[in-house]
């Protein structure tokens, strides 16, 4: 779901209850999988201050009460929780429509009221067929949103390289043997620039989204990948600790020299 980023800390998909209570406390960041109807409603209510609950069974998502950092101030922190509750709403409604559109959107005055159906067994095939996509639609959509993030961070990247310079007849000459240390410099000005003409339209790509996203054809009703585009006045502190992650900083060193500015 986080592709082309990657998960580099500890997750583990379903927890035992005998080691939940340790886990909890790991000094990293983790994504655990703990089942709450096997007695561990009391380790879930009463969770460390820097643990998220993203509660499955209900759809809900409760924010760690020190998330910003414990020592950053409660002016920085308030607005991120906001922005992050916020962000978590949206994708919801994006979630929904995707997985079952008949049932979220019952109330439209252009709903058929859902499939018709001329008899049970046919009913039930068209059940089946929904809800056996509801994985792939949902990995499509976080896909779209993944290539909505990262639109346009290659160009704000800068290679900076220190070399040892020869000199031969009054020319410099760089081999391979002078090739000194190499950083990456990012531009946030100009990727909150991007991003904001992106949610404005005004930023738009070259090539339609059918020709650049090749290997994912089934369609997911978003009419292009800047239906996804967020406001960075609205959601700036999402930006910058999205910015910040380890998973972020990992993809930006992988890029090959050729998709950045050189210097």
């Amino acid at each position: 779901m986080l592709s082309p980023l990657k998960w580099s800390h500890l997750i583990v998909p379903l927890v035992p209850s005998s080691m939940a209570p340790d886990l909890i406390h790991y000094f990293a960041p983790f994504i655990l999988g703990i089942p709450s109807d096997e007695g561990n409603s009391d380790l879930l209510n009463s969770l460390p201050s820097d643990v998220t609950l993203v509660d499955l069974d209900v759809g809900r998502v409760i924010l760690a009460t020190s998330l910003g950092g414990e020592e950053a101030s409660n002016s920085r922190s308030r607005p991120l929780r906001s922005q992050m509750l916020h962000f978590a709403e949206i994708l919801g409604e994006i979630f929904g429509k995707q997985i079952c559109s008949d049932s979220w959107c019952c109330d439209s005055p252009f709903s058929n009221g859902g499939y018709c159906a001329a008899d049970a067994d046919q009913a039930e095939m068209v059940r089946c067929n929904i809800f056996g996509n509801a994985f792939s639609s949902v990995t499509e959509v976080c896909f779209q949103i993944m290539t909505e993030l990262l639109a346009g961070a290659n160009s704000c990247c800068y290679l900076i390289k220190e070399v040892n310079e020869e000199s031969e007849d009054k020319k410099y000459i760089q081999t391979s043997q002078s090739r000194g240390e190499s950083s990456i410099l990012f531009d946030e000005e100009r990727f909150f620039h991007i991003k904001n003409m992106r949610a404005q339209g005004l930023y738009m790509p070259l090539l339609p989204d059918s020709m650049l996203h090749l290997s994912h054809t089934r369609c997911t009703g978003l009419r292009s990948c800047t239906d996804l585009a967020l406001i960075p006045g609205d959601f700036d502190l999402v930006f910058e600790t999205f910015l910040r992650s380890q998973g972020m900083s990992t993809y930006i060193s992988a890029y090959k020299e050729s998709c950045m500015v050189y210097w």
